[in-house]
């Protein structure tokens, strides 16, 4: 793991890895010009061989990016050192997803989590590609309007 820290465009100084999934691994960064602390999203350099996944991971980052909510991170920056390709993102000291506020929330039962995944939907609704219907379905379509995967609220 220490051999994977290091410095990305000279810029961005990974400081520890905070987390991993199977497409990608976070760090917490230092953002050397801005002085601040960031969190990185590294794709494995596994997957950067395939151009279709970098094309999503791409798109990823532009969708994440034209969010503006209070529950999403704000993305920075998206960028390539190499055969490492990142996302920058703001840093929040805390728990994670896993263990904080909103697995508590899932606990709590339906009435706390359906405000929360409103909340949630509310937000995916202003980025393009996204369409959340009356009928509480939220779309993803492709380019041309297709609908590619259909998401539900949960019932009452």
């Amino acid at each position: 793991m220490e051999s994977e820290l290091r410095t990305l465009n000279g810029r961005y100084r990974l400081l520890e890895r905070i987390g991993s999934g199977g497409m990608a691994a976070v760090f917490r960064a230092q953002d050397l010009k801005l002085g601040r602390f960031v969190a990185i999203k590294m794709l494995h350099e596994s997957l950067t061989s395939d151009e279709g996944f970098l094309r999503r991971f791409q798109k990823e980052a532009h969708a994440a990016a034209n969010l503006t909510h209070p529950n999403i991170v704000t993305v920075h920056d998206i960028g390539q050192d190499g055969h490492r390709h990142y996302i920058v993102m703001e840093f929040i000291d805390g728990q994670t997803l896993k263990f904080g506020p909103l697995a508590t929330t899932r606990r709590a039962g339906p009435p706390a989590l359906m405000d929360q995944e409103s909340k949630f939907l509310g937000a995916l609704e202003k980025v393009a590609g996204y369409r959340l219907e009356e009928t509480g379905l939220l779309y993803l379509i492709d380019d041309m309007g297709k609908d590619l995967i259909r998401f539900s609220k949960m019932a009452n």
